[in-house]
């Protein structure tokens, strides 16, 4: 959820709103529901700026035939006598504020789960991760999968069935090495893999390309080496960058080859040749994954490319991965109806992948437990 601090106002409140559909369900059915919810990567109960006060308010104004409460004590120190005279929605701290959840650790898990009869999942976004509210919590409730959680899933498995006309796969952004291990899927499964963002510049620095000052990931040089010679025996074709737009140390904004690119510039997007070539290509694309921006959009300089590319696809079937480029896209007005924004990136990769994940599995293990309570 990203977060304006200085005036703790949301500039996206995508997965805020992605919930309301469940939690209005939940409490039409004459429910106290107790939301566990997640921001930013807080590392001690002092860093106030990732509390989830202001979600509050916000999930407030979304639900306003309810009264939302938020309770600020630590999650560690909150027991259910606590919560019997409180509201029928009662929103608690970020679990993040606690090292316990990162962990994944049982013990605080049980203590979550001591609070209420009945755990769902509708965070999907998170549910790659082995925390301890995602994969711990149902190891002591009987559990369900939220409305928006089942909607993220039936969205990814449309776009892994579908059989009509060529796939494309669209990765960029900044998280290298998790967009690189994906990529052999990809190639194997689409017509056509399309790069850029870092992840495009840590692949040419690796075939052995000048990158001067751009974003790279050094660490996955071995990965991206591997991944260069892989392309050779895969069914898809990997489009890398032809040409880039850069920002030279004099100022200078300009297109050049990949060849080209001198040890002082910085790559912030793709080429006009590279963006001709991706519009040729998606013309006869059917069905489209997106995962990260082409791209260096902080800046008007790295804009052009990701741009060019959503009006491209306009009229295709597209699935969009990952908050930024759900966020950027929907600021610039792109976001069309026929498209499916995830709340998810990293999570929305990983089933692409394996068809599960994490918190997946822990609610089928949830299930086979207490199967007598499900009717």
């Amino acid at each position: 959820m990203p977060l304006t601090l200085h005036t703790q106002k949301y500039t996206d409140d995508s997965r805020i709103v992605a919930n309301v559909a469940t939690l209005k369900l939940l409490l039409a059915r004459h429910n106290r529901v107790i939301c566990l919810a997640k921001h930013g990567k807080p590392t001690s109960l002092a860093r106030s700026s990732d509390s989830l006060r202001p979600v509050s308010r916000y999930l407030q104004t979304l639900l306003p035939g309810e009264h939302v409460e938020f309770i600020e004590t630590p999650l560690d120190q909150i027991v259910r006598a606590d919560l019997r005279s409180r509201s029928t929605l009662i929103l608690l701290e970020n679990t993040r504020y606690h090292q316990e959840e990162y962990d994944g650790d049982i013990g605080f898990a049980k203590h979550i789960a001591h609070l209420g009869d009945w755990y769902v999942n509708d965070c999907f976004a998170t549910s790659h991760r082995k925390e301890a509210s995602i994969i711990g919590v149902p190891q002591f409730l009987p559990s369900s999968m939220g409305l928006h959680f089942k909607e993220e899933i039936e969205q990814a498995d449309q776009f892994l069935d579908s059989t009509e006309g060529p796939s494309i796969g669209i990765i960029g952004g900044a998280k290298v090495s998790k967009k690189l291990l994906v990529l052999p899927f990809l190639l194997h499964t689409c017509d056509s893999v399309i790069v850029g963002g870092a992840v495009a510049n840590t692949l040419l620095a690796a075939r052995g390309c000048e990158v001067g000052s751009s974003l790279v990931d050094k660490v996955s040089y071995p990965l991206a080496r591997k991944i260069l010679s892989l392309q050779k025996k895969s069914r898809g074709v990997l489009l890398c960058p032809l040409d880039v737009m850069v920002t030279t140390p004099s100022g200078a904004y300009c297109s050049k080859s990949v060849d080209d690119v001198g040890r002082f510039d910085r790559i912030v997007d793709l080429g006009p040749i590279t963006t001709s070539q991706i519009e040729q290509l998606v013309a006869g694309a059917q069905s489209v994954i997106w995962a990260g921006p082409l791209g260096y959009v902080e800046e008007q300089e790295g804009q052009a490319g990701t741009i060019s590319t959503a009006q491209s696809l306009s009229k295709k079937m597209v699935l969009i991965g990952g908050g930024d480029t759900g966020a950027f896209l929907r600021d610039k007005g792109l976001i069309m109806p026929s498209w499916h924004t995830s709340t998810g990136g990293g999570a929305l990769l990983e089933y692409i992948e394996h068809r599960t994940l994490p918190g997946i599995r822990a609610l089928e293990d949830s299930y086979k437990k207490n199967r007598h309570h499900y009717r």
